[in-house]
């Protein structure tokens, strides 16, 4: 009996226990749900809120990039990538047939993009505006929409170089898109979200200074026009002499403005991805190589700027072959005696050896530094060479004649070209740009550039005594090739040998040319460099004269070039137009070819004396018997000859407007009234 009270008694206990703590767990709980319900429901209210509230980066626009004349090269496009889920689709067949008739493709292409059911896919990317909101009014439910912004070059490969490309994110990645990249990218935004328990949007807006901020715009100096003639004939000479690379530049001499500036071969910042490093490099600016000949107006500037020389001063060029300590200097041309005018119309090695040296290694290693060779120009891109320039200490006792006939010494184009720009605008070496302005996020200028003078590097005299004497190169020396008729054109050609593997090579040639017009008071200078043109084609005077003679006729030609310089005044414009005189090639009856050609042109001439418009003119009186030279258009994209047609003024016919011009009607070069209709065929291709 005492047996079973005693176990009454545990049992109690334990039941007591049990229901002690079930009871504290009650009360727990019990507070807990007050806690929850009554004491914090205004701290789990603002959980549950920002749970339903989504924070939205907006993407700005980045700014526009345009030329002088404010034609867009870069700009920006909205675009739209879509994927979903399968088990999203409430009608599959539907959304199929929908994506196939928008987008193109058969239903079936679709339906096998999705491999797994539950997972996300990306159905396609880049679509347009208009293309989505055709899907959308379809109402298709499971589709994902993600609008982004993407970067668009019009011009395509057209200056690609100098413009650059940005990166998936829109960060500029080269050119002028990463150099001003903080004035072009602008501003990201803030949007906010509120959303349902469903996930659907409630409601949505933009905190005070949180707007979104487009980029700023960038004006650069390059002309759209001057830079497609330019590349054009790149293409041309690269076609014609099969060299390695070709590269070029304009530039205004009086400003130091970059009006166009290329290397082919080229990219189409478009498409990055199919280009390789070397055709996205702006050899111009990057390039450096041993000049050759176009060089030796440096050491000529010395001699005419010390007045130990004039230009009519006679120097012995040993009959073609000097020899100097354990080497032998040779010409091209025997002679014995040639003024210093006529040793640079002919080019004479000797003779630009025996200038340096009566001139001595300091004057000349003087002027070369005047002139900015061993430093940058400042243009202000990436990847600008400075060129190497021995100090006069490390100059061996036969230096002054290799570095007078441009060997020893290496530079870049837009070195050589900025070094015509001061023989042209009468001495003065000018910093050269291509950006004049660039403005901010906010629409203020944040950059600027004008008319900067370095220094004087030769004095008005010097620099009017080179015009002339580089007028006659043209007219009766090595620069034939680059005559234009009725037009005072003005430079020097440069043949270099290359050094590989330490050694000068016999059949790989650096082939320049550099000219200005008009001589007298030049507005343009141009300089185009072929590395490496087929041995025998290797001649700056062959390869790269008569692609500078091209760009200066086609931008006399096809541009509004006589209204903006009242001063040029052509002999006989209606020649130039309907005469396309074919290039003699430089042979060693030089003289004789250059007397019957004046004599031709003389005759010409007198034969035409009828005062006529000119072409801009015309053009502006809606004469629709104003005669054109038809362009080149072959390989072009569509966009590319149609803006070249409609500045001459044609009427533009084509079978698709998307790809690349593999016909034309009429051919290239055959003489056209203005209005006339022009037939395109267009390949499918970019």
């Amino acid at each position: 009996m005492a047996k079973k009270s005693k176990n009454n008694e545990q049992y109690i206990i334990r039941t007591g226990t049990v229901c002690f703590f079930l009871f504290v767990f009650a009360i727990v709980v019990i507070y807990k749900l007050v806690n929850i319900q009554i004491l914090d429901i205004n701290s789990l209210a603002n959980a549950a809120t920002a749970q339903s509230i989504r924070k939205k980066t907006i993407q700005p626009e980045r700014g526009l990039i345009l030329d002088r004349n404010n034609n867009i090269l870069a700009t920006s496009l909205i675009k739209w990538d879509i994927g979903a889920r399968y088990i999203d689709l409430n009608d599959p067949e539907k959304v199929f047939s929908t994506l196939s008739k928008v987008l193109g493709n058969t239903s079936n292409y679709y339906e096998k993009i999705f491999k797994n059911k539950e997972k996300y896919y990306k159905i396609k990317n880049n679509i347009s505006v208009e293309k989505v909101d055709q899907l959308k009014k379809h109402n298709l439910t499971g589709l994902n929409y993600k609008r982004k912004i993407i970067r668009h070059y019009p011009f395509q490969e057209i200056a690609g170089q100098v413009i650059g490309f940005t990166n998936w994110n829109n960060d500029g990645k080269a050119g002028v898109e990463n150099v001003f990249n903080k004035y072009l990218s602008g501003k990201e935004g803030l949007q906010i979200i509120k959303k349902d328990v469903k996930g659907k949007t409630v409601s949505s807006y933009i905190p005070k200074n949180a707007e979104k901020k487009d980029g700023g715009d960038l004006f650069l100096t390059l002309d759209i026009d001057y830079q497609t003639i330019l590349e054009n004939e790149l293409k041309k000479a690269y076609d014609k002499n099969h060299p390695l690379s070709a590269m070029g530049m304009i530039a205004n001499p009086n400003t130091g403005e970059i009006l166009a500036i290329a290397s082919y071969p080229n990219f189409n910042p478009n498409n990055v991805s199919g280009s390789n490093p070397s055709q996205r490099r702006n050899r111009v600016i990057s390039d450096q190589f041993e000049p050759g000949s176009i060089f030796k107006v440096i050491p000529i500037s010395a001699a005419l700027e010390s007045d130990n020389l004039t230009p009519s001063s006679m120097i012995n060029c040993e009959n073609g072959e000097w020899e100097i300590y354990d080497r032998t200097l040779h010409d091209t041309h025997e002679n014995e005696w040639l003024s210093l005018k006529e040793i640079i119309t002919l080019s004479s090695n000797i003779g630009a050896a025996k200038i340096a040296k009566i001139e001595g290694n300091e004057s000349v290693y003087e002027t070369i530094k005047k002139f900015g060779f061993g430093d940058p120009c400042g243009i202000g891109l990436n990847a600008e060479v400075a060129g190497y320039v021995k100090p006069v200490s490390q100059w061996s006792k036969i230096a002054y004649s290799q570095i007078a006939m441009g060997h020893d010494i290496t530079a870049s184009l837009l070195q050589m070209v900025m070094a015509y720009c001061a023989v042209a605008n009468g001495g003065l070496l000018l910093r050269p740009y291509i950006v004049k302005s660039a403005y901010t996020p906010e629409n203020e200028l944040g950059y600027s550039h004008d008319v900067t003078v370095i220094r004087r590097a030769i004095s008005k005299k010097t620099s009017k005594d080179l015009r002339e004497i580089l007028e006659n190169v043209v007219t009766e020396g090595t620069g034939t090739n680059a005559f234009i008729l009725g037009y005072k054109i003005a430079g020097k050609t440069g043949t270099a040998q290359k050094v590989i593997e330490g050694k000068y090579s016999r059949t790989k040639y650096m082939s320049s040319f550099i000219g200005f017009f008009p001589s007298n008071k030049p507005v343009l200078v141009c300089g185009i460099t072929l590395d490496s043109p087929t041995y025998g084609r290797h001649f700056g005077s062959i390869a790269a004269a008569p692609a500078v003679k091209n760009v200066f006729t086609r931008i006399i030609n096809t541009t509004d070039f006589e209204n903006l310089y009242d001063w040029i005044k052509p002999e006989n414009k209606t020649e130039l137009l309907e005469n396309k005189k074919t290039n003699v090639e430089i042979n060693n009856s030089i003289f004789t070819s250059i007397e019957k050609r004046k004599n031709t042109d003389t005759n010409k001439i007198s034969t035409n004396k009828r005062n006529k418009k000119s072409i801009v003119e015309q053009r502006k009186s809606n004469d629709n018997k104003v005669r054109v030279i038809m362009p080149d258009l072959i390989g072009h994209s569509y966009s590319q000859a149609k803006y070249i047609l409609t500045k001459l003024n044609l009427q533009v016919h084509t079978n698709k407007i998307t790809g690349r011009i593999i016909k034309q009607k009429p051919q290239a070069g055959n003489m056209i009234y203005s209005n006339s209709d022009c037939y395109l065929t267009v390949s499918g291709d970019n």
